[in-house]
């Protein structure tokens, strides 16, 4: 029969002599109830080996566990060629790796929409990976990262003399990622003067380094990622309409942890990864 335990967090005064915020109280009851998973689960059954965890809800009812309902087995999901993972199993994230299967191959531009650390940057890595340009490492770039007088040059390149500091030529994230996929994350950062050259790339494949005059093409596929209501800030005008229409070829909506139910405990499993 294997045994019950149970742990107690402690928490004293701050140094500061000040209260706990209810943010503080959040968060460590969000640690304490990860910390009172993990410790279940290496504990609740301690004579079952690690290669057989995926078992563990067997094993303890074999056992006679209390509380074995709560153990749930781990899956991991790979998506493309190089195996990145997907992890959960929510009616969510299938629906996500159905939309990959279906459009990872066309060269079409994908809009990643939901909320700061939904994974949207995983799931750019998961359509690239199973495109066939997954042979040419993936390009990203951070639009909210950079001032707005960098994101150009960032982009496009610029030429040597182009402005001050500019002492050698430098190639952007275009021609980096001519052949393979270009992830802009943070779109809506991104300025309507940047916007209208992107538009422009988008619409015939060239552009212009920074004080350049020869055009320059690129092949290359857009796959853009906000937590910002890009719907509304078209409305706003703060977000070029026809760039919006072409960015959001097809829509992936990255949803919360909370929405996404027992996929919590797989992520627990994922982390710990006893």
């Amino acid at each position: 029969m294997c045994s019950n335990y149970l742990g107690v967090l402690n928490l004293g005064r701050k140094k500061s002599g000040e209260e706990y915020s209810s943010r503080d109280l959040n968060y460590f009851q969000v640690l304490s109830n990860l910390a009172s998973i993990a410790s279940f689960r290496s504990q609740l059954c301690p004579g079952v080996d690690k290669s057989e965890k995926r078992d563990v809800n067997r094993q303890c009812v074999m056992n006679g566990c209390a509380g074995s309902a709560f153990v749930k087995p781990r899956i991991r999901v790979s998506s493309g060629k190089l195996g990145v993972e997907l992890l959960g199993d929510s009616p969510a994230m299938r629906q996500i790796r159905d939309i990959i299967s279906q459009v990872a191959g066309e060269d079409v531009s994908v809009l990643i929409s939901g909320e700061t650390g939904t994974g949207k940057e995983l799931i750019a890595h998961a359509l690239h990976a199973s495109s066939r340009r997954a042979d040419k490492p993936l390009a990203a770039m951070n639009c909210a990262a950079l001032p707005e007088a960098l994101v150009e040059s960032e982009l496009f390149g610029h030429e040597k003399g182009a402005f001050t500091g500019a002492f050698e030529r430098k190639k952007g994230k275009f021609e980096y990622a001519d052949g393979s996929t270009l992830f802009l994350d943070e779109i809506g950062d991104m300025s309507l003067s940047t916007q209208a050259r992107l538009l422009r790339v988008l619409q015939d494949g060239t552009f212009h380094r920074v004080g350049g005059v020869e055009p320059i093409f690129a092949d290359v596929r857009i796959i853009a990622a906000t937590n910002r209501d890009l719907y509304e800030m078209v409305a706003d005008k703060t977000f070029r309409e026809d760039l919006y229409y072409r960015l959001n070829v097809v829509q992936i909506e990255a949803p919360p942890l909370r929405e996404r139910g027992d996929d919590i405990l797989l992520l627990v499993d994922y982390y710990f990864d006893y």
